[in-house]
């Protein structure tokens, strides 16, 4: 049976097979427009029906088809829209009212990171102690990174056990003095009944970047003298010996290589434990070369040593001085060391001398041009020896006794680092507190 396909109600299928479908569905589906198959007798006839004028036509059908065909569909479908659009519309205002999207819609404002200035708060705090006699073996730390909604900071607890002999009070303003000079300020203060603790709150701001408690321990023993220990040769040796060098408890130099690829890496992390960084500069000694990348030789001209020394500050950026690796035979050149000193004087650092040879004129040249100078009075493990490295920083802690003051050097060895854990103990009972060289510097200057 042949099926008509110009849109007749006669040839419709039968009801039965029509495919059921919900209304919605049939609302917004849209009808194919249906061509005409050929132009037979009955399509012309209805064709030329439907262009028949209005008024032509009978009344019925008029009124019949006085609306163009799918009006109601399209009208219900947009009606349906508009309805969801007004609601969601009246439901996003709602939201807005209650302050809920406020925040998408306004600008991100940049997040303020305090991380710098909160190490260098701390730096400040730790030289504080220092002066106050507290070693990092009577120090404990703690510290979480915090962040509000436009700031984000290293926030530190730290509880530190000093001499009876030390007023608190003289520690509460000495740390203050010290709280002031980095940018912060002491946020609160309170001291207990018995007068034997005194906890502060310091900050940035309004930010609280510490909270530091003091303790009275009779126990301690109060300062007597200060070593500052420079350890060589870190960066050309990095192995487990280095890594737990760095992790004693107590506060020293490191001197680092420039060059190798864990250089960076080490003077980083020394400067995170706490320590003092040195560019440990290698520089000819009299037995051949250094087998280091831009060694400081006698035989180059002043324009090439400043280009070497400014590579090798530029390596380690974390360093405030500079002594040297081996140059037994650069050290002796006047010409030599005055380059070398002229832009260790540019670049605001001082210089200490590991004394090498005994002709040395580094600090005869230091003084000329200006440049702040100390010697090294003797290093712990020349001979790499269990007994003598003991016997090499018994002596340095007696002259630390006598003179206050002393400086030594030893190297990333296994035996230096065994002897360390050793005594440093019975050394701290004695008095001994160990320290950077630039207080040693500090402390010089002001016996003179």
């Amino acid at each position: 049976m042949a099926t008509d396909t110009s849109g007749s109600s006669r040839f419709r299928r039968p009801r039965s097979m029509r495919r059921r479908t919900s209304w919605l569905r049939r609302l917004f589906q849209r009808r194919p427009a249906v061509k005409p198959a050929s132009l037979s007798h009955r399509s012309k006839r209805i064709r030329s029906k439907r262009i028949r004028p209005a008024e032509a036509r009978p009344r019925g059908e008029r009124l019949k088809r006085g609306l163009p065909p799918g009006f109601w569909r399209k009208f219900l479908r947009w009606a349906l829209i508009a309805i969801v659009v007004l609601a969601v519309a009246v439901s996003l205002h709602q939201v807005w009212q209650r302050g809920v999207l406020t925040g998408l819609f306004q600008r991100a404002q940049p997040v303020e990171d305090l991380t710098g200035r909160c190490d260098r708060l701390d730096e400040a705090i730790r030289l504080a102690l220092d002066d106050l006699g507290a070693s990092p073996i009577f120090i404990l730390q703690a510290e979480e990174d915090r962040e509000d909604e436009n700031r984000r900071w290293r926030f530190r607890r730290l509880t530190v056990r000093v001499t009876d002999q030390i007023s608190l009070l003289h520690g509460n303003l000495a740390i203050t003095r010290a709280v002031q000079s980095a940018g912060g300020q002491v946020l609160s203060g309170e001291q207990s009944p018995g007068g034997g603790r005194l906890t502060l709150e310091i900050g940035l701001d309004d930010v609280i970047t510490h909270r530091l408690e003091l303790l009275s321990d009779r126990t301690i023993a109060p300062t007597r003298g200060r070593l500052a220990l420079i350890i060589d040769d870190f960066g050309a040796i990095d192995n487990q010996a280095a890594e737990d060098i760095l992790e004693l408890p107590i506060t020293l130099t490191a001197a680092v290589i420039p060059g190798h690829p864990s250089s960076g890496r080490m003077a980083q992390k020394a400067r995170g434990a706490g320590h003092e960084v040195f560019v440990h500069l290698p520089m000819q000694p009299r037995d051949g070369q250094t087998g280091e990348e831009n060694t400081i030789l006698v035989d180059l001209d002043g324009d090439e040593i400043r280009r070497r020394v400014r590579w090798a500050l530029n390596e380690i950026p974390e360093a405030v001085g500079v002594n040297n690796h081996m140059g037994s035979l650069a050290t002796e050149d006047k010409k030599v060391m005055r380059a070398v000193l002229e832009e260790i004087k540019s670049a605001g650092l001082f210089f200490v001398d590991s004394r090498t040879s005994s002709a040395s004129v580094v600090c005869e040249v230091a003084e000329e041009i200006g440049v702040t100078c100390i010697k090294s009075e003797s290093f712990l493990d020349y001979q790499d020896e269990g007994a003598e490295i003991k016997v090499q920083l018994q002596k340095l802690a007696d002259q630390a006794l006598q003179e206050g003051t002393a400086v030594g050097i030893g190297h990333v060895k296994a035996n230096t680092l065994g002897v360390l854990k050793e005594m440093i103990p019975r050394l701290e009972k004695d008095g001994i507190r160990f320290c950077r060289v630039s207080r040693i510097l500090a402390l010089r200057r002001e016996q003179e």
